[in-house]
């Protein structure tokens, strides 16, 4: 009986650690299956959500387009330097350098930084004042500069022949970027006694003023406010077309219908 007795103590001990024992392979099991769902679900997600992809180019994009394209592609444009372009290839606005480069295998979702032009060297504006419009246009362009068409005026003036150029704006000396533009004024030569009113009936307005400041003459009245639509077609003009008038005098100008009463 006392041989029973202290034998029982002995065997409490073995049974407690048996039971250690597979607790501890039970949580070596659970660690391992842990490794397995990481190696097998979470890992490939992330895997996948880093996978490589070709840079798109954005050279010679404006920075919103560009930045549009690369958030399309899933990278995130960053905005790295402001620098001019002295070789003049990009507008203000353009992105002119990027990395990683066009086409460059990235992990989706990285950083491309940009380098936006701030313009070109700057241009001197030539001194076109008494030059012909030939003339004036081969300045401009020996500058690198144009001619604004749209806002080109003329005038009568008793220093210059006709279409030799009066004003300018921007005026000699002042600097541009490559591309800018001038607006000129030219001469019609001194005022005659009289000129004759040009046929303007439906032409825009735009046009019609162009035309009437050729001939020497002015627009007065005209019944459009300057948010509506500049392509109406005269309707009525007033004087008549072929009217004689002193330089100077203005022509009334209907675009519209009159209202019904």
């Amino acid at each position: 009986m006392r041989r029973n007795l202290a034998l029982q103590p002995r065997e409490e001990t073995g049974s407690r650690l048996f039971r250690l024992g597979g607790l501890a392979g039970l949580l070596l099991g659970l660690l391992l299956l842990l490794l397995l769902i990481l190696d097998f679900l979470v890992m490939p997600r992330i895997t996948r959500q880093g996978a490589e992809t070709l840079t798109p180019g954005v050279l010679g994009l404006s920075l919103p387009e560009a930045e549009q394209t690369l958030r399309q592609a899933g990278f995130e444009p960053v905005v790295e330097a402001r620098r001019p372009d002295p070789a003049g290839r990009y507008a203000s606005g353009a992105v002119m350098g990027q990395y990683p480069r066009p086409g460059r295998l990235s992990k989706s979702g990285r950083s491309v930084l940009l380098t936006v032009s701030t313009g070109g060297r700057l241009m001197r504006v030539p001194d076109l004042l008494g030059a012909t419009l030939r003339q004036a246009l081969g300045l401009l362009g020996d500058a690198r500069l144009e001619e604004d068409t749209l806002t080109r005026h003329w005038r009568h003036d008793e220093r210059f022949g006709e279409d030799c150029v009066v004003a300018q704006l921007p005026p000699p000396g002042d600097s541009l970027t490559p591309g800018d533009r001038v607006s000129l004024t030219l001469s019609l030569g001194p005022a005659p006694e009289w000129v004759s009113t040009p046929n303007v009936l439906g032409l825009g307005r735009q046009e019609a003023g162009q035309w009437l400041e050729r001939a020497g003459l002015a627009v007065g009245f005209v019944d459009v406010l300057s948010g509506e639509d500049p392509t109406l077609p005269v309707l009525e003009q007033d004087p008549a077309p072929g009217t004689p008038l002193v330089p100077g005098s203005a022509v009334d100008l209907r675009f519209k219908e009159r209202s019904q009463p």
